[in-house]
């Protein structure tokens, strides 16, 4: 296996992060097509389900919920330079922003990653920490600074991660590239929800993007014009599902599909033991 290919399958992990803050779908209920603000919002949390008509006000009642702190999630990457991703972690957000999941990936095998103090740590398949030259430790570091072929390749993307899935500056995303183009109320999982449909700009989106690999990622899909993503909202506005179809990396499409739980519950995640951790040869 090259570095150039795992580099990759990072790469579709990190915009499948950079998704897990954005939107979701249901049976159609046609919605404004402006983003002027509404009397029928609210930062909700009160348990009743609501019908957003706008991004401004889908986007304030998500950004504003104190639960969204952490959360348990799974994600599911179809197609992209890896083929096909499983995954299930958890994270935090805040100060101490940290995120922690295990991925099979159908190309390389099952891995584990944890994002800590701006650090990304990968937990390797043997076979493939041998073949990159990680030696006998189970554990490789990815860092903004770090001068290893895998930090040079991910590690500017990896400094601002942990803002990627900040469900709040998501949703700066949303007010500023989205609009909404139906809506519907629906079960999903056992739990009522409103199913969103959305347009994101992805021109405007690009412009918005704090991190500066990122955005430079958002400008080349530019091209695309907009891309539509679909987000399932609980009664109290948070997130449940999203699902949503990344720009070509590597020219080939992925589409993202995240799920959350438990949210505002606390989570633990620790950096791996620093004797477990490796280098990369330069």
């Amino acid at each position: 296996m090259r570095k150039t290919g795992l580099a990759a399958a990072g790469l579709v992990l990190v915009m499948g992060l950079a998704a897990c803050g954005t939107k979701e779908a249901g049976t159609p209920v046609a919605a404004p097509d402006n983003n002027t603000p509404s009397d029928n919002g609210g930062a909700g949390g009160n348990g009743t389900l609501k019908v957003f008509g706008n991004a401004l006000d889908l986007a304030g009642a998500v950004s504003g919920n104190k639960k969204a702190s952490s959360a348990k999630m799974s994600m599911d990457v179809a197609g992209g330079p890896a083929a096909s991703i499983k995954a299930n972690g958890e994270f935090q957000l805040g100060d101490n922003a940290a995120m922690h999941m295990k991925m099979d990936m159908a190309s390389l095998g099952s891995m584990e990653m944890t994002l800590i103090n701006k650090t990304l740590y990968m937990k390797l398949p043997a076979s493939a920490a041998s073949q990159m030259g990680a030696g006998d430790k189970p554990w490789v570091k990815i860092s903004p600074d770090g001068t290893d072929p895998l930090s040079k390749s991910l590690g500017p993307m990896v400094q601002n991660l942990d803002s990627n899935f900040d469900i709040a500056k998501q949703m700066e995303q949303v007010k500023a590239a989205g609009s909404i183009d139906k809506t519907a109320k629906e079960t999903l999982n056992g739990e009522q929800t409103t199913h969103y449909w959305l347009t994101i700009d992805m021109k405007k989106a690009a412009q918005n993007l704090p991190d500066p690999e990122m955005r430079k990622l958002a400008e080349q899909a530019s091209s695309v014009g907009s891309i539509k993503e679909e987000l399932w909202v609980n009664a109290d506005n948070l997130p449940v599902q999203l699902v949503v179809a990344t720009p070509a990396i590597q020219g080939q499409t992925a589409t993202v599909t995240v799920k959350y739980t438990d949210w505002g519950k606390p989570v633990t995640i620790q950096a791996p033991p620093a004797d477990q951790v490796g280098e990369l040869p330069h």
